[in-house]
């Protein structure tokens, strides 16, 4: 799936070895399952078209999820959905989303008596605001 999406929270990622392909890759600070490829290196704070994959493994049974790769792509004149790709820490049995997402990743970091610690990446879509109808006061 690709999304516009703006790429933020630079203070949350390590950069890591890159790639031919790509030869800036940050990898989250509190899993390695959750990357942002990059073929510049000041990616963030900007708008991108990102690609989102995963990458897959493969067992002599079945194939499995890997890790999650956000590969920012320049902008495009593509008609993609203008999202936010929101990247929570929680703790509870499950990960879950009560927002509708048009994608939404779980990624287990810790296990602890009492639940587990996940990195949530949820892939929200960007809903028009129409300001006349927006309260002139909040109280």
């Amino acid at each position: 799936m690709k999304v516009l999406a703006h790429i933020t929270g630079q203070q949350f990622y390590a950069p890591i070895q890159g790639t031919e392909r790509w030869p800036h890759i940050w990898e989250h600070k509190l899993t390695p399952l959750l990357r942002i490829c990059s073929s510049v290196p000041d990616c963030w704070d900007q708008e991108w078209e990102v690609r989102i994959k995963t990458q897959m493994g493969k067992s002599k049974f079945a194939d499995y999820p890997l890790r999650l790769d956000l590969q920012l792509h320049p902008k495009s004149d593509a008609k993609l959905p203008n999202a936010i790709i929101n990247v929570e820490k929680t703790k509870g049995k499950f990960a879950h989303s009560i927002e509708p997402t048009l994608l939404f990743y779980g990624l287990p970091i810790d296990s602890q008596s009492g639940g587990t610690w996940w990195v949530m990446v949820s892939v929200v879509e960007k809903k028009t605001v129409i300001t006349s109808q927006m309260p002139t006061d909040r109280l």
